[in-house]
């Protein structure tokens, strides 16, 4: 990215490393970035306006957590999202 700061690939690679590592906000921002990118090029192969959906989802998830945790009213789509933003913290509940 430091050569091709537009490079759409690594922008959405980036985003998915962003949150495998739990930084949810910056791999929305990053997978953003790589889907607008990769979009103006006909040939663009990944489905990543779902990647930038469900990045959201798990950003405004994290957001929210104490909230979804402690069993206040949420969609399923939320609850699956506070799951897997559990798993990647390590936070398992028990």
């Amino acid at each position: 990215l430091a050569l091709a700061p537009a490079h759409a690939e690594a922008l959405c690679n980036r985003g998915h490393s962003l949150r495998r590592l739990g930084r949810f906000a910056e791999s929305a921002e990053s997978l953003r970035l790589g889907h607008a990118e990769g979009k103006k090029r006909k040939s663009w192969p990944y489905p990543s306006a779902a990647w930038v959906e469900w990045a959201e989802r798990l950003a405004s998830a994290e957001k929210r957590l104490p909230e979804i945790v402690s069993g206040a009213v949420a969609s399923r789509e939320e609850r699956m999202a506070a799951a897997d933003v559990c798993l990647a913290r390590g936070d398992h509940l028990s």
